[in-house]
């Protein structure tokens, strides 16, 4: 499994230029390193709803590219 542009839980490091969150030039791509986890909170502010995940912070990842 590779890097998707449309998943919200990652997203690249600033180095792959990628300022675009449609842009799927690097999907498929390996994630190399992550830079910063994500932070993924459960639950909501009135203290239900602890089944569904919400992304507070994306992590940020390097990428390479798959072998051929």
């Amino acid at each position: 499994m590779g890097f998707s542009a449309y998943h919200n839980i990652m997203k690249p490091y600033a180095i792959h230029h990628l300022y675009d969150n449609e842009d799927n030039t690097y999907d498929g791509w390996l994630t190399n390193i992550v830079v910063r986890p994500a932070i993924v909170g459960f639950g909501s502010s009135d203290g239900s709803d602890y089944k569904t995940p919400h992304v507070w912070m994306q992590a940020e990842v390097l990428l390479r590219e798959p072998a051929p």
